[in-house]
C-alpha cells in the first residue's frame, strides 16, 4: 500500500509541476508518461540543462 501511495503521490507532484510551469492540464496517469512529457517540454521552452537532470523512468 505503501509504493502504491508513494506513486500516486510522484504523480501528483508531476502533474502539478506541469500545470504550474507550463499550463498544461492532462490526462496521463502514468509516472513513465508524465516524466518525458515534463523533459519535452523543458526542452521545448529553453530549459534544457534542467530537462538533462530529471532521471530516466
Amino acid at each position: 500500500m505503501a509504493c502504491f501511495h508513494s506513486e500516486q503521490a510522484i504523480q501528483l507532484y508531476l502533474k502539478a509541476i506541469l500545470l504550474e510551469l507550463f499550463a498544461e492540464d492532462t490526462k496521463i496517469h502514468r509516472v513513465r508518461a508524465l516524466q518525458p512529457l515534463l523533459s519535452a517540454l523543458l526542452k521545448k521552452h529553453g530549459f534544457e540543462a534542467t530537462a538533462r537532470r530529471l532521471p530516466e523512468i
